[in-house]
């Protein structure tokens, strides 16, 4: 919770605005300030200072200081004049205070964009202008290069000049020497100097002055280097090339082929056989099996036209038996048995040698043939199928316990085997997701349905568990059963399926998000006129199709008002329902007699049982205990339920039958022999 500062301290000049706030012990470093041309907000947790200010001020020119454990704004402002008011005279106003806020931030966005831009511009100005320097300087360093050389370069007539310089220099300087030589003979005649044995001429001095000069160094070149184009990745052989050229043109009639045969095809990867059972793969696993089966039959297309060829045939081999074995699963899942054999035979046929490499993908084979042999009733074939996927898997306790099932099958010592077999088929079909609830009798499941992949609800009922179970199955199980196969509505709850395991039978139903109950109870739902007409019109079009087809429902309550993720009501819970009255039933009269003499006599009983919920949707005659009765029992509690719709609570909670008498003459008056006969 934040803490809003009111403390602070103002002062103005004609040109500026001084605001001190304190921080309240806060550290400057968890300071945080927002500020505009006309707004001010600083958050330093737990507490928040704000301000709209007067008039605007130079948000670029004004500045904070801390100071003294507060900050200190100086505010420039843009008009020279006394505000006398630091804020301005609408605080009061909500709408003017959120509007404010949202321009200012709007202002320093759009303050913050405009100096991207300009930094982002002045940095391209400078680059533009340092790279016109550096191009300058090259240029610059380039002439000077230039001019060097050519000022240093020795030119031919240069050369002569200073070999005729050395050469005369030379000349002179062997005159004198001979000069001086003369004159020290003359000067000592009896001495005599021994001459050097060879003496350096001017030619030799002229070939150190012309000495070879230094070629240029030698220009740099590339050499370009082509490699024969080749489709195969093993090396060029003279021995295999009229081999490696008759399978490309097998391959080339291949691929025209596959144009013409598949004229759908998008683009190259369609045509890619690899490509085709990925996308395969990917359909299944999404539950589109129907487009996976197509995938697979043009990848199987594909590659059955393809030439083999040594370095790739194990890989041929190993993909078209993948593709048959994934065709064979999606035909299993849409029971297309006939087929799904067919695929299982081929892959088993190029599954060849049997090694250990391929042992699981045989056994898998098998498993599909045989399950759908089993569900053809070819049980021999089905037999030896798991018994040869049984011996490549020994292990395997699911496989052990299925051959044992169709062998009792097969022998025919109890014909219950392949019911039970079948039921637990069916039982692992859906997959438990989450636990519903639980009552006395049954346990409720949220599940999803493998076959079809919709999420459902599975209500488990218990046997044996009631004094009415004489031959396992309770009645009301019962009842409910055959009166859900019987009905079929938007507005009443489907029964998708029923099936027995051990010691409990099973009813899929719909899966229904909540129920009416809940959706009263929750405050926080608004039901509004236009929601309690339609939940109303969806109960009694639900109950209207039972009572054409002479079904009383006889426990309508908001929590048997199912409601679906789309809204869809649907009444449930068919375990009190019963037919009552048909003109067009026959019924036996062992029948009726015995509902009359079992259910009509515990009558009383059964309804001291039920709970006080359910006591305030019951109409007078059923507190009455009356064994006569017809749709009004229905009719009745619609209203007690629309009531509760209206109100929000219960319409008349009595907490017993005569509570509950009482209440409903208080309200509604007490019926008159005339109006109500006995």
């Amino acid at each position: 919770m934040t803490i809003k500062v009111k403390d602070y301290l103002w002062e103005e000049t004609e040109e500026t605005v001084f605001i001190y706030v304190p921080l309240k012990g806060v550290p400057a470093n968890r300071v945080d300030i927002f500020s505009s041309d006309d707004y001010i907000k600083v958050s330093f947790p737990p507490y928040i200072f704000e301000v709209f200010l007067h008039s605007e001020v130079e948000d670029a020119k004004s500045k904070a200081i801390f100071c003294d454990g507060m900050i200190k704004f100086q505010l420039v402002k843009k008009n020279p004049v006394q505000w006398n008011n630091l804020q301005v005279a609408e605080l009061v106003d909500k709408e003017f205070m959120k509007r404010k806020r949202e321009e200012a931030i709007m202002k320093v966005h759009k303050r913050s964009e405009n100096e991207l831009t300009q930094k982002a511009e002045e940095k391209r100005k400078q680059e533009r202008i340092a790279l016109r320097e550096q191009m300058k300087g090259q240029r610059m360093q380039s002439y000077q290069e230039q001019k060097f050389s050519r000022e240093n370069k020795p030119t031919a007539s240069h050369v002569e000049t200073t070999l005729k310089d050395k050469e005369e220099t030379f000349l002179e300087g062997k005159v004198i020497q001979q000069a001086d030589h003369t004159q020290k003979l003359r000067q000592k005649p009896a001495v005599e100097e021994q001459l050097p044995k060879r003496r350096q001429t001017s030619s030799d001095k002229n070939k150190e002055l012309f000495e070879k000069p230094v070629p240029e160094p030698r220009s740099s070149g590339s050499i370009s280097v082509s490699f024969t184009p080749r489709i195969f990745k093993t090396a060029a052989r003279e021995s295999k090339a009229p081999e490696e050229k008759e399978w490309l043109k097998k391959m080339a009639s291949v691929g025209c082929k596959a144009h013409s045969t598949n004229s759908d095809a998008v683009d190259m990867e369609e045509m890619n056989p690899l490509w085709l059972k990925d996308k395969g793969i990917g359909f299944f696993k999404a539950g589109n099996v129907v487009a996976a089966v197509s995938a697979f039959t043009a990848a199987i297309v594909l590659d059955d036209s393809i030439p083999s060829y040594p370095f790739i045939i194990s890989l041929i081999f190993n993909n078209i038996t993948k593709l048959y074995s994934n065709r064979a699963a999606c035909h299993l899942q849409l029971k297309q048995y006939k087929e799904c054999i067919q695929d299982c035979s081929s892959a088993l046929e190029l599954l060849v040698p049997p090694v250990e490499a391929n042992r699981a993908s045989r056994c898998k084979a098998h498993v599909r043939r045989g399950t759908a042999y089993l569900q053809r009733e070819e049980y021999l074939l089905a037999l030896h199928d798991y018994e040869s996927a049984l011996k490549l898997d020994s292990q395997s306790r699911d496989l052990q316990k299925d051959v044992e099932k169709i062998k009792r099958i097969i022998q025919g010592s109890n014909l219950e085997i392949e019911y039970e077999y079948n039921m637990e088929v069916r039982s692992k079909r859906y997959k438990k997701i989450d636990f519903l609830g639980e009552g006395q009798f049954a346990t409720v499941y949220k599940a999803e349905d493998q076959e079809t992949h919709t999420i459902v609800a599975v209500k488990k009922i218990k046997l044996g568990q009631r004094s009415e179970a004489k031959d396992g199955v309770n009645r009301t199980a019962l009842r409910e059963i055959k009166l859900l196969q019987e009905v079929r509505h938007p507005n009443i709850i489907g029964l998708l399926d029923v099936f027995g395991h051990k010691s409990n039978i099973s009813l899929v139903f719909d899966f229904m998000e909540t129920d009416l109950e809940v959706v009263i109870k929750d405050t926080s739902i608004v039901l509004s006129p236009a929601n309690v007409k339609s939940y109303l019109i969806m109960t009694l079009q639900g109950l209207e199709h039972l009572h054409i087809n002479w079904i009383l429902h006889r426990d309508l309550k908001p929590n048997n008002l199912l409601i679906d993720n789309r809204g869809v009501l649907k009444i449930g819970d068919f375990g009190l329902a019963r037919s009552y009255g048909s003109p067009t039933k026959v019924y036996t009269h062992q029948v009726v007699t015995r509902w009359e003499r079992d259910n009509a006599v515990k009558l009383a009983s059964n309804c001291n049982k039920i709970s006080s919920g359910l006591r305030w949707y019951r109409s007078p005659e059923l507190l009455f205990g009356a064994r006569i009765y017809g749709t009004g029992v229905d009719i009745w509690a619609v209203g007690c339920i629309l009531a509760e719709l209206l109100l929000r609570v219960p319409f008349l909670p009595g907490s017993t039958d005569l509570d509950q008498l009482s209440r409903i003459f208080e309200t509604l008056g007490t019926p008159s022999e005339e109006s109500w006969p006995v």
